[in-house]
This record gives structure tokens, C-alpha cells and sequence, in this order.
């Protein structure tokens, strides 16, 4: 099954410190990771949701408090 072309986190046009582009390509890598399963349907399924660009706010948030909460980025 190909992912669609919008699947990759956004960057809000190149505005996101590389810092932070990073633990979120991170975090999509780890999303499809944890995706495979021992029923093809299901991971077909997580695949799907994923490659449509679900499941990426939460992460964005936390990657993004915890820079704040740092003292920044870098």
C-alpha cells in the first residue's frame, strides 16, 4: 500500500526550527513503527489513518511544550 504524498508532518512552510522538524520526523517514523501487527488488515487500517495525516496534533503539542518548557530550541 503507498502513503499519500501528505503524509510526512508539516512544517508550516519551512516556519518550525529544524530542531523541532527533526523530533517530529521522529515521531512520524516511530508512528509507523508501532503500526505492524500480526493481522494485515489492521496495520493496512493504521497505515491508512496515518498516511492520511491522522494522529498528529498531540504530538506536535508535546514536542512543542517541551522545547518551551527547555528555554527554546537548539
Amino acid at each position: 500500500m503507498s502513503s499519500p504524498a501528505h503524509s510526512r508532518p508539516s512544517t508550516a512552510a519551512g516556519i518550525l526550527p529544524a530542531v523541532i522538524t527533526a523530533d517530529l520526523r521522529r515521531v512520524e517514523e516511530r508512528l509507523r513503527r508501532e503500526l505492524h501487527s500480526r493481522e494485515p488488515r489492521l496495520e493496512e487500517i493504521g497505515l491508512h489513518l496515518i498516511g492520511a495525516g491522522g494522529k498528529r496534533i498531540r504530538p506536535q503539542v508535546v514536542v512543542l511544550g517541551f522545547h518551551a518548557a527547555a528555554g527554546g530550541v537548539g
